[in-house]
This record gives structure tokens, sequence and C-alpha cells, in this order.
């Protein structure tokens, strides 16, 4: 395309557009592994740069990709074409609702912000992943969820609605009910019995677009809008769900002789209403006290906690919280998991202790990724990073992937949310330039063959991208077609984000 073609586009703009080597070089990455340079970064300001962008693109074929602050895992704001910054001029707060708790803003809103906005009410958005950097419209796009998540749920639980563009230019809103709307709930009825019968049951899934959950939603336009990493629409004002934060807190840390032994506990601790249960396996906890092997040898980390883990032997290690609004309440919170985590190597975290429990998971990312100047710099090979099973069949999943691991030479770490039954799982020690030989493809499909057998899905909360889409059949052999269908009612040139969600 001319230099000319895109001077002219700028002219019209608000806001910027940059054919810069270094813009382009910098919305090339996000924290996936993936490499893909865009042709040019737009930095739209207000609805009408929108609504030129996009006509622009219509008319060039130019694809539009939207980006927030680049922290997803599968490379879901990558693209060749246009890329949309979302953060630089959209940042504000645009409504706050003391009655309903609702919350109004920009998708360039970082989780942060809103959380620090949000405190001065007492309310909080329960999200709660690990990257509290990312934008509100990233976590929108890719129904991102976290820690809290097995109490509180994630971001689809707490979506009320948007406004947004379509492909074809049109700007909707989710509240009120038009033609794409009708289309949307049309397809979904009548094809309900196929997609009831071939999503997974599981707790979480965000792989594909959530057409099960949407059969049941009050609002099944916001629903599909939800996890659909920008291939339908892109967001320009966003409706938050809030809740009242807890004012009671209480955290416990039990340890185990084996990973079974806490997998097993862990899925047990969602019934005594824990609000966030985690778990770290010793892969990953010897990473954290910088070294890996010493199975039998008491080491001093600083950590109390982590030394505590040497000094008893032990393989894997569960992190419980109980939160309410009542000491009575989290008391009783706190007794409930006693009783259900099976072992006597519990303990209660005194108020000043918590970080550092705390830190044993927290420290994950910073542990298998190098960050230098916010940006991840050395990435391990992220494959199978995020599957969420049936509750009973997490235990033999385990034992099975971990089989698969070995077979092809790789060490494996298990953590995450055991009591949703979604755990990441990193294979170490391998960075994918210098796999070769197909290893990143053949482990991924043999481990993700294995996730459908048991009835799972490939992605709990971290979404498809180009990471995981060209696996989407895989899960979904009768219903994937669908996700075309519904992609073509809101994008009928395909030019938002192709090659995610939909081949």
């Amino acid at each position: 395309m001319s230099h000319a073609s895109w001077n002219a586009l700028a002219r019209d703009l608000s806001g910027e557009l940059s054919l810069d080597e270094r813009d382009r070089n910098t919305h090339s990455e996000d924290a996936s592994i993936f490499v893909v340079r865009p042709a040019a970064v737009a930095f739209p300001r207000g609805n009408d740069d929108i609504d030129r962008l996009l006509r622009f693109c219509r008319e060039e074929g130019l694809s539009v990709t939207a980006r927030g602050a680049g922290t997803s895992r599968g490379g879901q704001p990558l693209g060749q074409g246009l890329c949309l910054n979302f953060r630089r001029h959209w940042q504000s707060v645009l409504h706050w609702d003391d009655r309903s708790g609702e919350l109004t803003v920009e998708p360039g809103v970082l989780y942060a912000e809103a959380q620090k906005f949000l405190a001065r009410h007492g309310r909080a958005f329960p999200p709660d992943p690990s990257w509290h950097q990312c934008t509100v419209g990233g976590m929108v796009a890719n129904n991102a969820a976290g820690i809290h998540s097995v109490k509180y749920g994630g971001t689809i639980e707490h979506f009320r609605g948007a406004e947004f563009f379509s492909g074809d230019g049109a700007l909707h809103d989710t509240r009120v009910p038009d033609g794409l709307s009708r289309s949307l709930g049309e397809l979904l009825q009548r094809n309900a019995s196929l997609i009831e019968g071939d999503f997974p049951a599981v707790e979480k899934n965000s792989a594909g677009y959530s057409l099960a959950h949407a059969l049941h939603a009050k609002n099944p336009l916001a629903s599909v809008l939800c996890g659909s990493e920008g291939t339908l629409g892109l967001f320009t004002k966003i409706h938050l769900g809030t809740v009242r934060i807890p004012s009671h807190r209480a955290l416990s840390i039990a340890y185990y002789p084996s990973l079974a032994s806490a997998l097993e506990a862990g899925l047990r601790m969602k019934e005594a209403g824990v609000a966030a249960c985690e778990l770290v396996d010793k892969v990953l906890l010897d990473l954290h006290a910088g070294h890996e092997e010493s199975r039998h040898a008491r080491r001093i980390t600083g950590n109390r906690w982590l030394d505590e883990f040497y000094a008893l032997s032990a393989e894997a290690v569960l992190i419980v919280e109980c939160d309410g609004f009542s000491s009575e309440e989290v008391e009783r919170c706190q007794r409930a998991t006693e009783e259900a985590s099976g072992t006597r190597a519990i303990y209660r975290v005194a108020d000043g202790e918590a970080g550092a429990a705390w830190d044993l998971r927290r420290h994950t990312s910073p542990i298998l990724n190098k960050v230098e100047n916010g940006r991840v710099a050395i990435k391990p090979l992220w494959a199978v990073e995020d599957v969420c099973l049936p509750r009973h069949r997490l235990v033999e999943y385990v034992a099975e992937q971990d089989r698969i691991f070995r077979r092809h030479g790789l060490v494996c770490s298990f953590f995450g949310h055991v009591a949703s039954a979604n755990l990441h799982i990193d294979p170490l020690h391998l960075n994918l330039r210098g796999a070769g030989d197909g290893l990143f493809d053949r482990v991924t499909e043999e481990s993700y063959r294995l996730v459908v057998r048991m009835g799972g899905s490939i992605s709990g909360e971290h979404g498809d991208g180009l990471l995981r889409t060209r696996f989407l059949p895989l899960q979904y052999p009768r219903s994937f077609p669908l996700f075309a269908e519904v992609k073509k009612l809101f994008d009928p040139l395909g030019i938002l984000n192709p090659g995610k969600i939909v081949l």
C-alpha cells in the first residue's frame, strides 16, 4: 500500500497513525511465543476515528486487530494488517452507578486502575488475573479469570454489556435489541441441541465462542462477545458488574507428600466455600528456591513457608483463602478447609505473613519468564498451559499428561486454580525457537487429544489466539462450523482479527 494512502488516512484522524518501525515492532509481540508485525499502528481517538479506520480497511482489504496492554498468552492481539491501540486514548472511567454497583469504562482502562477506583466505593471487579496491568477491554475480549474465580467467577459472570463496532462499521449497544442480536438469537436457538451436546461440561471454558453460555444468558449478544478476542467487534464502552469488598480475610497453607493428594484435597476445597485455592508443585517451587534437585535436603530460602515445604519433604502445596463479612463467617470457612485438607500439615497464616505465602504462587510468572522493561523477553514452551477438566477426571488427567511430557524429555510444572479443576501446565527448559523437529506441535496435539478425550476444555481462561485456534475442531467436532456462521453475522468481510477462533 502506498504512503500516499496512509498519509491521507492519517489526515482524517483525530488520533495518530504510525508506520514507524519501532511502533510496528512494539506491537508485534504479546506475552506469547509469536511475533507478527502489523503494517501500521493506529491510536484512535473517539468513535469517528474507529469508523474511519474500519471503512479504510474494508476498502483496502486490510485486517484490523485491537490491542490493549499486550498481555495475552496466545497471540490474540497480533495481526499483519492495521493494529488499533486502545490504551493511549481510551482510559476513562465513564460512569459509576452507586445504586447498582455498575461501572462503565473505556476499553483501555487498566484492571489495576479500575480496581483502585472501585476500592474508594468499597467495591471490586472480581476477576483477578495474574497480570494486573492488562486492560478491561482485553479482559472482556479474552474472558479472563484468575485466582478468585472459584468463588466469584470470571469476566463473563460480571460483564454487563458494551457498545461496539461490528466489522461492517455499524455501532451497536448490547442493551438495545437490533437486527444483529435477533439474528444471533435465531442462530443459537436453531442449533441449541448441537451446542449443548458438543460443549464440555467444565467449570471454566474460554475455548471458542461462548455459545453454550449464551444459550441460557439474559443477554446472548453480550455473552458471545465476551471471549471473542476482537473477532466480532471493537469495544468503545464496557459495563461491568461489581461486588462488595469483603471486610475479613484469612489465609491457610497446606503441604502434601504427593501431587495427587494435593489435587484431591484442592478439589474438595470448593465445597468449603473458599475464595481461592491455588496449587503449586515441587517443580515450580524448586525454581522459586533457586535449585532443581534436593528432595530430601532442607533449604533455607528466607521464606518461612518455602523452608517448611523442604523441611516436610513435600511435593505440592495448597494456598487457601477464605473471605467474608464477619470473623465468624471466615472462621467457619477455615474450619471447613482444615477438614477438607486431609492433612495435618495445614497452617493458618498470620496477616503479616500472608504476602510471603502468596509469593509462592504469585511469583510463577516472573519465575517462568524473564521480564525486561515490562515485556516478556524469555518465554517457555506454552502449549498446554490452561486446561480445565471435569472434576472427577483431574487427577487421572495430570498423571497421564505428566507421562506425555516425560516421554518427550520435558520437565513439567502443574499449578493454578485446582478448586475449579483449571490448571496451568508449563513444560520447562525449552524455548520454542530452539525446539525444532516439530516438538511443539507433537506435544500440543497429543496433549490436547488427551484433554478432549477426558471431556475437558483446552482453555479455561486464556483463550485461543494463534496458539489454540487450529485445535478447536478437536474440541468441537460438530459445532465448530457454527463459529464461522457467528463470525459472518458480525463481520461479513472477515477483517476483524482473522485467524483467531475461526480458521
